[in-house]
C-alpha cells in the first residue's frame, strides 16, 4: 500500500452519516398509540359507559383482523405498515396502491370501531364514526419521542449528515416526525411507501445511501429492530447500532456493531 493509499482508506471509513429508524428508536410509537386509544376510549366510557379497556382491547383485534384481510395486503406487507398505522392513516401520496387505500380508508376506519363498539354492547355506526374520526384527530398531535432523542440529534447535528430510515405511509410517518419537532435535523428521508418495498429490503438502504452521499463503510444505521434495521443495513455493508431498550436477548442470528440502551450512549461509539 502507497503512502497515499492508507489516508484515503481511513476518509472511507471515519463516519460520514448516521442513518437513523423513526418508531421505537426517537418515537415510541407503542406508547403514542396507546396514549391515543386511552383518550378516545376514556371518552366512550363517559358518553356511554363503556369499559375502556374492553374498548380498546375490541378495536385492536377487530382493526388487525380487517388489515390482513386487504386485497392489497402483499403490498402493505413489503412497505412494512401496521393496522394501527392504517387506522389513522390519510393514505396521501403517489401510486395506485395509496389510492386503492385512499379510498378504503374511510370504511376501514369506521368499521374496525363499529365492530369494537358492537363487541361491547354497542352497535351505533353514528358513535363509531365520531370515535373514528377522534382517534385520528388525537392520533395526529399525539407523539412520545424518546425524552433523549432531540438532544442527541442536536449533538450530531454539526458533525455526520443524518438520515431517516423508516417503514411506514408517506404522509403519516413524515408527520410523526414533524409533531416530535425532529424533521428539521435531518438531511435525507426516506419512506418505505414511496419505494413501495421497505426494511429489511435493501433498496431503501441504498436509496439512503445514495442521498447522504457517503460510502457504505462511513454509514452507521441505528434502529430498534434486529431483523428490519440491523440484518438489512448489514447485507449492505453499513455498520449498525441496535437500540435494545428493554434488555432483550439476541440468538446471534443477526450480530449488530454495538447494542445501547439509549441514544446517549452513541456518542461512546460514534463521536460528533
Amino acid at each position: 500500500m502507497t503512502t497515499g493509499q492508507a489516508p484515503r482508506a481511513e476518509a472511507e471509513r471515519a463516519t460520514q452519516a448516521l442513518l437513523f429508524d423513526l418508531d421505537e428508536t426517537l418515537l415510541h410509537e407503542a406508547e403514542s398509540v396507546a396514549a391515543a386509544f386511552r383518550e378516545v376510549c376514556t371518552l366512550a366510557q363517559r358518553q356511554r359507559g363503556l369499559d375502556p379497556a374492553a374498548l380498546e382491547q375490541s378495536v385492536r383485534t377487530r382493526a388487525r383482523a380487517l388489515w390482513e384481510a386487504v386485497p392489497i395486503r402483499e403490498w402493505c406487507v413489503r412497505v412494512g405498515t401496521s393496522s394501527f398505522g392504517a387506522l389513522t392513516a390519510d393514505f396521501s401520496g403517489d401510486g395506485p396502491e395509496l389510492a386503492w387505500l385512499r379510498g378504503w380508508a374511510p370504511h376501514y376506519h369506521r368499521e374496525a370501531w363499529r365492530r369494537g363498539l358492537a363487541d361491547n354492547g354497542l352497535d351505533d355506526a353514528g358513535r363509531a364514526q365520531s370515535l373514528a374520526t377522534e382517534f385520528a384527530e388525537t392520533r395526529e398531535w399525539l407523539h412520545v419521542p424518546f425524552p433523549e432523542a432531540a438532544q442527541v440529534l442536536q449533538v450530531f447535528s454539526s458533525g455526520p449528515r443524518l438520515g431517516l430510515l423508516t417503514n411506514g405511509f408517506p404522509a403519516q410517518q413524515r408527520g410523526k416526525l414533524s409533531g416530535a419537532g425532529l424533521t428539521a435535523y435531518f438531511d435525507v428521508i426516506v419512506v418505505s411507501g414511496e419505494l413501495g418495498c421497505g426494511k429489511p429490503h435493501r433498496r431503501p438502504f441504498e436509496v439512503a445511501l445514495t442521498q447522504l452521499g457517503a460510502t457504505v463503510q462511513s454509514i452507521w444505521m441505528i434502529g430498534d429492530s434486529l431483523e428490519r434495521d440491523i440484518a438489512g443495513a448489514k447485507a449492505v455493508g453499513m455498520k449498525t447500532v441496535w437500540v435494545n431498550r428493554a434488555g432483550d436477548p439476541r440468538d446471534n442470528t443477526v450480530v449488530p456493531d454495538a447494542e445501547v440502551r439509549d441514544l446517549t450512549e452513541l456518542e461512546k461509539i460514534v463521536h460528533p
